[in-house]
């Protein structure tokens, strides 16, 4: 299909800026739980920390928890991404799971 030049160059900045967007949200996150940690690591509780995030103490635990590294496999605009995560030494066997 052959669109006008405008609406494809409308098109290709739309698509820039939703993965700029993306990249932005990961950065985000990443940040997101590098805070809570570093609360954590001082002895804050988990219901402080979640207040000084703006999140439930039960957030502020699944960001403390959080595998320390993850991936986003790179898809284009519009499909959908697949993380790939990495586990944890401590959480390599399910021997505590309920």
């Amino acid at each position: 299909m052959v669109l006008p030049t405008k609406a494809e160059q409308h098109l290709k900045k739309s698509a820039e800026l939703r993965n700029e967007a993306a990249r932005a949200q990961t950065r985000a996150a990443q940040e997101a739980r590098t805070a809570a940690r570093e609360l954590a690591a001082t002895g804050m509780t988990l219901r402080d920390i979640g207040a000084a995030l703006g999140i439930s103490h039960q957030r502020a635990q699944q960001l403390i928890k959080a595998p320390l590294e993850t991936t986003a496999s790179r898809t284009s605009p519009g499909r959908a991404r697949r993380t790939v995560i990495r586990e944890r030494p401590d959480q390599a066997s399910n021997d505590n799971w309920p």
